[in-house]
């Protein structure tokens, strides 16, 4: 770690001698603060190799302070083609889910209800996996994830009931 930026060369110069001695080389002028070698193997705390700098104390429980719970829309939107494709990976992931509880609850229910039933479903899921995913450090809970789960569900029970008619008619035939 410097108090200061390294130019390109100064970098390459770096990273040249790390391969050959397996540490950088510090050349007068440069203003280190810190040289963590990573090398120590164990334990929860990195020695730095000077000794004006500070060591590094790795907790042994990994926490995101103030993680956001169900991230409004508006927050967590972000013009990029990653949260497009995020939102259709969302939606495509719960099809199967409305199309097979939509199924198994048309066999025994009215078809509103069970149509009612499998949405619910869906949405009860998503909101389950984004309230647990605020507990895990490296997931994100956001609300853009309840909705598009549960339009991934609503279009799987109706594409099931737009393809039954058709397969119930061929069979018949």
């Amino acid at each position: 770690m410097y108090s200061a930026e390294l130019s390109p060369e100064e970098v390459f110069a770096h990273y040249e001698s790390w391969l050959r001695k397996r540490r950088p080389e510090i050349l007068p002028g440069e203003q280190l603060v810190a040289l963590y070698l990573l090398n120590d193997g164990k334990g929860n705390v990195i020695h730095t190799e000077i000794r004006s700098g500070s060591d590094l104390y790795i907790p042994e429980r990994y926490r995101i302070l103030c993680q956001p719970l169900l991230e409004p829309p508006w927050r967590e939107y972000h013009s990029s083609i990653n949260y497009w494709a995020s939102a259709a990976l969302n939606v495509a992931a719960f099809v199967p889910l409305g199309w097979f509880v939509y199924a198994y609850l048309s066999t025994s229910s009215t078809r509103k209800t069970a149509f009612l039933a499998a949405v619910f479903f869906g949405t009860a899921t998503s909101l389950t996996i984004e309230i647990l995913q605020a507990y895990l450090p490296t997931r994100h809970s956001g609300t853009t994830d309840i909705v598009t789960n549960t339009l991934g569900t609503l279009l799987g029970v109706l594409l099931w009931r737009k393809v039954t008619p058709r397969v119930a008619s061929k069979v018949k035939e």
